[in-house]
Protein backbone atom coordinates (compact mmCIF):
# COMPACT_ATOMS: atom_id res chain seq x y z
CA UNK A 1 0.00 0.00 0.00
CA UNK A 2 2.79 2.52 1.02
CA UNK A 3 4.73 1.62 -2.03
CA UNK A 4 1.56 2.28 -4.12
CA UNK A 5 1.12 5.86 -2.39
CA UNK A 6 4.65 6.55 -3.12
CA UNK A 7 4.39 5.62 -6.80
CA UNK A 8 0.94 7.85 -6.93
CA UNK A 9 2.68 11.03 -5.29
CA UNK A 10 5.18 10.48 -7.67
CA UNK A 11 3.42 10.93 -10.71
CA UNK A 12 1.67 13.69 -9.60
CA UNK A 13 4.48 15.26 -8.79
CA UNK A 14 5.63 14.74 -12.30
CA UNK A 15 2.49 16.23 -13.78
CA UNK A 16 3.30 20.01 -14.93
CA UNK A 17 0.73 22.43 -13.56
CA UNK A 18 -1.31 24.97 -15.57
CA UNK A 19 -1.54 28.65 -14.45
CA UNK A 20 -4.20 29.48 -16.43
CA UNK A 21 -8.03 28.85 -15.03
CA UNK A 22 -11.02 27.87 -16.46
CA UNK A 23 -11.75 31.28 -18.50
CA UNK A 24 -9.77 31.18 -21.92
CA UNK A 25 -9.41 34.05 -24.37
CA UNK A 26 -11.35 33.93 -28.03
CA UNK A 27 -12.27 36.15 -30.72
CA UNK A 28 -15.56 36.93 -28.68
CA UNK A 29 -14.10 36.64 -24.70
CA UNK A 30 -10.54 37.81 -25.49
CA UNK A 31 -9.60 38.35 -21.67
CA UNK A 32 -7.91 34.83 -19.83
CA UNK A 33 -6.77 35.05 -16.00
CA UNK A 34 -3.62 33.51 -15.06
CA UNK A 35 -2.00 33.10 -11.81
CA UNK A 36 2.22 34.38 -11.77
CA UNK A 37 4.36 37.68 -11.21
CA UNK A 38 6.61 39.85 -13.35
CA UNK A 39 6.18 41.16 -16.66
CA UNK A 40 8.39 37.94 -18.02
CA UNK A 41 4.55 36.21 -17.60
CA UNK A 42 2.83 38.46 -19.71
CA UNK A 43 2.24 36.19 -22.74
CA UNK A 44 3.12 38.11 -26.25
CA UNK A 45 0.50 39.82 -28.22
CA UNK A 46 -1.53 41.05 -25.21
CA UNK A 47 -1.98 43.55 -22.22
CA UNK A 48 -1.33 42.36 -18.52
CA UNK A 49 -3.25 43.91 -15.63
CA UNK A 50 -1.75 42.85 -12.56
CA UNK A 51 -3.39 42.36 -9.44
CA UNK A 52 -0.81 44.26 -7.49
CA UNK A 53 1.84 46.82 -7.87
CA UNK A 54 5.07 45.86 -9.19
CA UNK A 55 3.81 43.53 -11.46
CA UNK A 56 2.87 41.14 -8.57
CA UNK A 57 6.56 40.83 -7.60
CA UNK A 58 6.14 41.84 -4.12
CA UNK A 59 2.62 39.92 -3.30
CA UNK A 60 2.41 38.20 0.00
CA UNK A 61 1.97 34.70 -1.11
CA UNK A 62 5.81 34.68 -3.05
CA UNK A 63 4.50 32.82 -6.35
CA UNK A 64 2.31 36.10 -7.78
CA UNK A 65 -0.98 36.45 -7.81
CA UNK A 66 -3.92 37.10 -10.67
CA UNK A 67 -2.86 38.49 -14.09
CA UNK A 68 -5.79 39.48 -16.54
CA UNK A 69 -4.22 38.44 -19.90
CA UNK A 70 -6.39 40.96 -22.59
CA UNK A 71 -5.75 39.40 -26.08
CA UNK A 72 -8.87 41.94 -27.65
CA UNK A 73 -10.80 45.47 -26.97
CA UNK A 74 -12.73 44.02 -23.97
CA UNK A 75 -15.56 45.89 -22.60
CA UNK A 76 -15.52 44.45 -19.37
CA UNK A 77 -13.00 42.07 -17.52
CA UNK A 78 -14.39 39.15 -15.67
CA UNK A 79 -13.00 38.72 -12.36
CA UNK A 80 -11.01 41.96 -12.71
CA UNK A 81 -13.33 44.95 -13.06
CA UNK A 82 -11.63 47.42 -10.71
CA UNK A 83 -8.81 45.32 -9.94
CA UNK A 84 -5.49 46.50 -11.27
CA UNK A 85 -2.40 47.72 -9.65
CA UNK A 86 -0.02 47.35 -12.70
CA UNK A 87 0.16 47.27 -16.61
CA UNK A 88 2.32 45.78 -19.09
CA UNK A 89 1.63 46.34 -23.00
CA UNK A 90 3.24 43.40 -24.91
CA UNK A 91 1.64 44.04 -28.57
CA UNK A 92 4.53 43.04 -31.11
CA UNK A 93 2.83 40.88 -33.76
CA UNK A 94 -0.35 42.78 -33.16
CA UNK A 95 -2.63 45.33 -35.52
CA UNK A 96 -2.90 47.60 -32.22
CA UNK A 97 -0.36 50.68 -31.36
CA UNK A 98 -2.14 51.80 -28.19
CA UNK A 99 -4.24 50.36 -25.32
CA UNK A 100 -6.81 52.67 -23.71
CA UNK A 101 -7.90 51.98 -20.31
CA UNK A 102 -11.27 52.97 -19.62
CA UNK A 103 -13.08 54.18 -16.32
CA UNK A 104 -16.31 51.82 -17.03
CA UNK A 105 -17.58 48.98 -18.84
CA UNK A 106 -18.46 49.05 -22.51
CA UNK A 107 -15.58 51.82 -23.07
CA UNK A 108 -17.42 54.26 -20.99
CA UNK A 109 -16.37 56.75 -18.18
CA UNK A 110 -13.18 58.36 -19.79
CA UNK A 111 -9.84 57.12 -20.96
CA UNK A 112 -7.83 56.99 -17.60
CA UNK A 113 -4.29 56.23 -19.41
CA UNK A 114 -2.80 55.12 -22.76
CA UNK A 115 -0.20 52.48 -23.06
CA UNK A 116 2.18 51.99 -25.96
CA UNK A 117 3.78 48.59 -27.01
CA UNK A 118 6.22 47.86 -24.56
CA UNK A 119 5.02 50.14 -21.43
CA UNK A 120 4.58 49.71 -18.43
CA UNK A 121 2.87 50.76 -15.13
CA UNK A 122 4.14 49.36 -12.18
CA UNK A 123 2.33 51.27 -9.63
CA UNK A 124 -1.54 52.81 -10.69
CA UNK A 125 -1.20 53.97 -7.30
CA UNK A 126 1.11 57.14 -8.57
CA UNK A 127 0.25 57.95 -11.94
CA UNK A 128 1.74 61.07 -14.05
CA UNK A 129 3.38 63.96 -13.02
CA UNK A 130 0.27 64.67 -10.53
CA UNK A 131 0.53 61.87 -9.05
CA UNK A 132 -2.75 60.71 -9.83
CA UNK A 133 -4.32 56.90 -7.89
CA UNK A 134 -5.64 54.88 -10.98
CA UNK A 135 -5.07 52.13 -8.83
CA UNK A 136 -8.78 49.66 -8.84
CA UNK A 137 -9.99 51.20 -11.87
CA UNK A 138 -9.78 50.01 -14.58
CA UNK A 139 -12.99 48.31 -16.28
CA UNK A 140 -12.49 48.26 -20.23
CA UNK A 141 -9.66 48.09 -22.53
CA UNK A 142 -9.77 49.37 -25.64
CA UNK A 143 -6.67 48.41 -28.26
CA UNK A 144 -6.47 51.09 -30.91
CA UNK A 145 -4.49 51.33 -34.10
CA UNK A 146 -4.58 54.15 -35.97
CA UNK A 147 -6.65 57.80 -35.14
CA UNK A 148 -7.58 56.44 -31.77
CA UNK A 149 -9.33 60.05 -30.83
CA UNK A 150 -12.15 59.46 -27.95
CA UNK A 151 -11.50 55.65 -27.13
CA UNK A 152 -13.28 55.84 -24.65
CA UNK A 153 -16.46 57.45 -23.84
CA UNK A 154 -16.93 60.23 -21.37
Amino acid sequence: MIKKLALALVLAASVPLTTETSVTATEDYPVRKIWGKGTAACPEKSICLYQDSNYNEDSHEGRGRWIWVVTGPTARIPGGNDEASSLHANLEGTPWETAAFCEDTNFQGGTLLYLVDGASRPNLKRVGGHQVNLNDMISSVNLLAGDWRRPCSA
